[in-house]
């Protein structure tokens, strides 16, 4: 349950610290609406996922891994961040670059928040470095797929099991 309760900490953090604090293209809307990103526990293993009645902007929270040492327990926690930019540049049938920006810079409020308040919900701390990057294969416009990877060092299990 340490590792849970960690997550969702970290997920009542971005609400708080991220989420709550940023707007961002709803996507097909006319006009344009714009939305605080949504947030969850969860995971998008599918190849080719389009996210068909799935709101963006989203922040989902998962867990790739975790070791469990004598006197530390870390997780290994990746972000996924997803933007929607289904816009042309004027007068052409070019896609635009805007849900690219808007996904740089949400994943740079992200980062920034998550630095700026290394310990999360005083249920663990957030080790750098903390990585990130663009998702640059399969992708399906007009979404924009982007990382935050980072370790994060929590309690350690060991004596919180009592069988």
């Amino acid at each position: 349950m340490v590792t849970l309760d960690f997550l969702k900490g970290l997920k009542e953090f971005l609400q708080t610290e991220v989420a709550n604090k940023i707007q961002l293209q709803k996507e097909e809307t006319n006009p344009i609406e714009y939305v605080n990103p949504y947030v969850e526990i969860c995971y998008l293993p599918h190849k080719n996922f389009a996210p068909y009645d799935f709101q963006v902007p989203l922040l989902l929270i998962t867990l790739d891994d975790g070791s469990d040492g004598a006197d530390k327990h870390e997780l290994s926690i990746r972000l996924i961040l997803a933007t929607y930019g289904g816009g042309f540049y004027e007068d052409t049938k070019i896609p635009d670059a805007k849900g690219y920006i808007d996904l740089i810079n949400f994943i740079e409020f992200t980062r920034q928040a998550l630095i700026n308040k290394s310990v999360i919900n005083e249920l663990g701390t957030v080790q750098r470095p903390v990585n990130y990057g663009i998702y640059d294969t399969e992708l399906i416009y007009p979404y924009w797929y982007g990382y935050i990877t980072f370790t994060a060092s929590i309690q350690s299990t060991e004596c919180l099991l009592n069988f």
